[in-house]
């Protein structure tokens, strides 16, 4: 899952996950080594008061690791030096000092791709399920209102009549005393 926005990651490359939302990369320790000749990534400083998003392979360990932020130029790279690294959109492009599309220049450096139009038709895909996948969840949303709206409803009237039933009570006991005391005068 995408540690930024919890979609599901999508295989971009061997060795790249892309999320299709946000459009951030996860690389695996052999692409990092590919794309900057080292499994720990491009070389910075870190910036431990940064440190915020979790590793998506460790999540699916059932383990949480937050990974180790640092800079790299005016990167923020997030690193699990077990599994892998986490760019933002357009990061890596800005590491490997490309304009062109950065996936385009992770093949270049030997990392085998996939068919490009398929990964073209499958975002499209995703882009266009977008607008299903916002009616799904603003018909459920709805329907949550809904149910809280019932339950709200349903509770109220139970204070009501719990009320009721309290005033009727009250009533019964007034009129019980009053029985009580007019016997009381009357035997006087």
């Amino acid at each position: 899952m995408c540690p930024r926005c919890r979609e599901l990651l999508d295989v971009a490359l061997n060795g790249v996950r892309q999320c299709m939302r946000c459009e951030g990369l996860w690389l695996s320790p052999r692409t990092v080594e590919i794309a900057f000749g080292s499994p720990r990534g491009p070389a910075g400083t870190s910036a431990w008061w940064r440190n915020a998003i979790e590793c998506p392979e460790c999540a699916t360990e059932g383990r949480t690791t937050v990974m180790q932020a640092r800079t790299c130029g005016e990167v923020l790279v997030d690193t699990c030096f077990e599994h892998g690294l986490w760019l933002d959109r357009g990061e890596l492009a800005q590491l490997l000092g490309t304009a062109t599309d950065e996936l385009l220049r992770l093949r270049a450096n030997g990392l085998p791709v996939p068919d490009l139009d398929e990964l073209r038709a499958r975002r499209e895909k995703w882009r266009a399920d977008g607008e299903l996948r916002r009616r799904m969840t603003a018909t459920y949303l709805d329907l949550l209102e809904d149910e809280h709206r019932r339950r709200a409803a349903m509770q109220d009237e139970a204070r009501r009549e719990a009320e009721r039933g309290t005033a009727q009570r009250l009533a019964e006991e007034r009129a019980r005393r009053d029985a009580e005391e007019r016997e009381a005068a009357e035997r006087r």
